[in-house]
């Protein structure tokens, strides 16, 4: 007799939630914490074998994410996160005269508003309201069990696509750069959206500076593309961006990684990174073990 594997009833959800053009990933069981290392999902897009790979199996909660679309999408999504029925409801109203009806989805005290826009959305907080949950960010989502109430999400309604919001009346929308050509790195991409977790790892503002800039240097970006992210940057800078200083400190920074990147050492680091993602790519990704290593892009 062949045994076949039971199909988790979460992966038809995460297949939903993929085909609106969202990343999708596990939660905990009761519980709005991710199931596992979720940050690469922050800046690569997922596919369908991704989905089927997160969800097989999984039995907990699940949760979708702004500021990055599936690889079927072009919209970055974005979510209205209200903490009072009072203010979701009104918003809704507002969204819903601006934009016509989107997907909303209803939380312990308010609800999610849910929208997109042509570039990753920057999360920032709403004095009164809750806050807009963009790049780095998600939300838990239907049929999820919410672990104070221990009721499930519900949906207050529900559309085939996200109408594009690239601006609100009710607050002022901070567009992320998007690169077309060369993907940002993880770490890039994280500083660039003001992770904390991610900008915690140095110990001054300075050091991050440099770790964002010679990650855009690796990526061979030229000057006037790395003056425009570390303008939009979500990171506080060593130098103010006001400053008279700053361009020339963005130039010494950018020609101190320069050099770096053209050192002997350099280059064959970047070699065996070359090698190394080449055979990774080409390994089954059973064969690969996904124990952390602390190293990081």
């Amino acid at each position: 007799m062949i045994h076949v594997e039971p199909k988790s009833p979460l992966l038809d959800c995460a297949h939903e939630y993929f085909q609106l053009g969202l990343n999708v990933i596990p939660l905990a069981p009761l519980s709005k914490q991710p199931a596992g290392n979720w940050g690469r999902w922050k800046v690569r897009q997922q596919t369908q074998a991704n989905i089927d790979w997160l969800f097989a199996k999984h039995t907990g909660n699940i949760a979708v994410l702004g500021g990055i679309h599936s690889n079927i999408a072009t919209a970055y999504p974005y979510f209205v996160d209200c903490d009072n029925m009072g203010a979701f409801l009104e918003l809704s109203a507002e969204c819903l005269r601006l934009f016509g009806d989107t997907t909303r989805t209803l939380s312990k005290r308010g609800g999610h508003i849910w929208l997109a826009s042509t570039l990753p959305v920057k999360s920032h907080k709403l004095v009164g309201i809750g806050e807009i949950r963009g790049a780095g960010n998600y939300i838990a989502v239907p049929p999820s069990i919410h672990p104070d109430t221990h009721r499930p999400y519900e949906f207050a309604s529900r559309v085939a696509s996200l109408p594009l919001a690239n601006s609100l009346t009710f607050t002022k929308l901070e567009l992320l750069p998007e690169v077309k050509t060369v993907r940002l790195s993880r770490l890039a991409y994280s500083i660039i959206a003001g992770d904390p977790d991610t900008i915690k790892r140095y110990s001054t503002r300075s050091e991050v500076d440099h770790a964002l800039m010679q990650s855009l240097v690796n990526k061979a970006y030229g000057m006037q593309d790395i003056i425009g992210i570390f303008n939009k940057s979500a990171h506080e800078p060593h130098v103010h961006r006001t400053d008279t200083n700053w361009l020339s400190y963005l130039r010494a920074e950018y020609e101190k990684c320069r050099q770096r990147g053209n050192s002997n050492e350099f280059e064959q680091a970047q070699q065996t990174t070359r090698t190394y993602r080449l055979w990774v790519e080409s390994t089954p990704s059973h064969e690969i073990t996904h124990t952390r290593t602390g190293v990081t892009d």
